[in-house]
């Protein structure tokens, strides 16, 4: 399951619009506000990976078991 808060909170904290995570990532801003707002969105591991990387996250701060997404 996605933490859709996580990635949103430290996309703001960069001061980063989605569009520019997006563009950075190689994926389209759709993708990224998917991940910001459907925990249930399933992504391929590698879109993950790019987003975490522009974001400076590792992949296992993106993901969280079903029911237990960080604020």
């Amino acid at each position: 399951m996605i933490n859709c808060s996580a990635i949103m909170q430290k996309r703001y904290q960069m001061r980063m619009s989605q569009a520019v995570v997006a563009d950075r990532a190689g994926v389209d801003r759709k993708v990224v506000m998917k991940l910001e707002n459907k925990p249930n969105h399933d992504p391929h591991l590698s879109i993950i990976t790019s987003i975490a990387k522009v974001l400076g996250m590792s992949v296992g701060e993106m993901i969280v078991e079903q029911g237990e997404e960080k604020v």
